[in-house]
């Protein structure tokens, strides 16, 4: 479910979001309801027959759990393989996450907060802040105000989805005890990785390169032959 291009600005143009339900509404163009009222409906090609894969870095990990857990509630099939970079589990008690929430930050405070994610010194100058700095509190509030909630009961604490987590050699924030939180959510097999970069890895083509192929090589059969990966 993919943007056009006059989707994108149209996105842009209105209201940022700062919840994670209107960003899920905003990115596929439908609500949740809507979305789930399309499955429901056959409106997809036999879905037991088209595996596919969760990839989810940063914030987008919790996305990714958010997901996967309406998938669960509706009976939608789950992914093949789950794989998470970058972020603790959404489950990490508030006051445990690795960062400090943006609301009462003045500027300079909030450029430090920024920095703390490997954001690019370019980023602080004129008229680029100007331009990004309410997007990226906007961005930033998505993950201060998150609350948890558990996959439902008839699932169970975790899923039965093989993970794979990333943690970036470089990143400020999230470190290795943070991706091994992700090991709860799942009764099937879990593996952690770490990869050269920082937060923003995929701004770096040789560490973002390493990172892909390290997914790549871990897929479930028959997503990519092994041929098709150097």
């Amino acid at each position: 479910m993919p943007l056009t291009l006059e989707e994108l600005k149209d996105v842009q143009a209105n209201a940022m979001a700062d919840d994670i339900d209107i960003v899920f509404d905003k990115m596929t163009m439908w609500s949740k309801e809507e979305a789930m009222a399309y499955f429901e409906s056959g409106g997809t090609t036999e879905p037991e027959e088209v595996p596919y894969v969760i990839v989810g870095h940063s914030m987008g990990t919790w996305m990714s759990y958010e997901w996967i857990k309406l998938c669960a509630e509706r009976g939608i099939p789950l992914p093949a393989m789950w794989i998470v970079s970058g972020f603790p589990a959404p489950d990490i008690p508030e006051a445990e996450r690795p960062w400090n929430k943006n609301e009462k930050m003045d500027e300079a405070t909030f450029q430090e907060e920024c920095r703390g994610w490997n954001v690019n010194e370019i980023i602080f100058e004129e008229p680029n802040w100007k331009q990004y700095s309410g997007m990226m509190r906007d961005d930033f509030t998505l993950f201060d105000s998150y609350s948890f909630t558990p996959p439902p009961a008839h699932v169970g604490p975790s899923f039965a989805i093989p993970m794979q987590a990333r943690v970036l050699s470089k990143d400020c924030r999230c470190k290795k005890h943070h991706l091994e939180l992700w090991k709860r959510f799942t009764t099937a097999s879990f593996e952690l990785e770490e990869m050269p970069g920082n937060h923003l890895f995929f701004y770096d083509v040789p560490a973002r390169d390493e990172w892909m192929k390290s997914i790549l090589k871990k897929l479930p059969t028959p997503f990519f032959p092994e041929a098709c990966i150097d």
